[in-house]
């Protein structure tokens, strides 16, 4: 939220974005892609020019949560329920992804940072692009690692 915070009011010091923007893309890839989802509602709500659009073209960071093969575990939400603590929760969600943490899918708060639940409290034009290999990937291949 931090960083969000602080890159938002930089553009607007640079070149005046919150003010003056009119159309915005929000984008990321990998961890990035995340970001898209989680952020862009809050970010549109920041705009301060009237009829200002804005959509989030999220890449490659689409997770699903779902069951590990050959098991029972959830081994994406588990992870994010045992990473994020509720002190964060409050602190990095806002704009229409927010609201997910006042009535979590299944009760379950953790839901709220995984895109197939997250996307349904979107407020802003979202495109969707899932990449075949996500960046963080790469580094499974020793040759392609330096």
């Amino acid at each position: 939220r931090a960083l969000l915070d602080a890159h938002l009011l930089e553009l607007e010091r640079r070149f005046a974005f919150l003010s003056t923007a009119t159309e915005v893309v929000v984008s990321g890839t990998s961890a990035g892609g995340m970001s898209s989802f989680m952020h862009s509602s809050f970010i549109k709500s920041q705009l301060a020019t009237p009829g200002a659009r804005l959509v989030a073209v999220p890449d490659a960071g689409w997770w699903w949560d779902h069951v590990a093969a050959g098991s029972t575990e959830r081994p994406w939400l588990t992870n994010m329920a045992k990473k994020i603590v509720p002190s964060i929760w409050n602190a990095t969600l806002r704009g229409s992804s927010g609201r997910c943490l006042l009535n979590p899918p299944g009760g379950v708060r953790a839901k709220c940072f995984t895109q197939p639940y997250a996307y349904f409290y979107l407020d802003v034009p979202t495109f969707v692009v899932q990449s075949l290999y996500d960046p963080v990937s790469y580094s499974e291949c020793e040759s392609c690692a330096t």
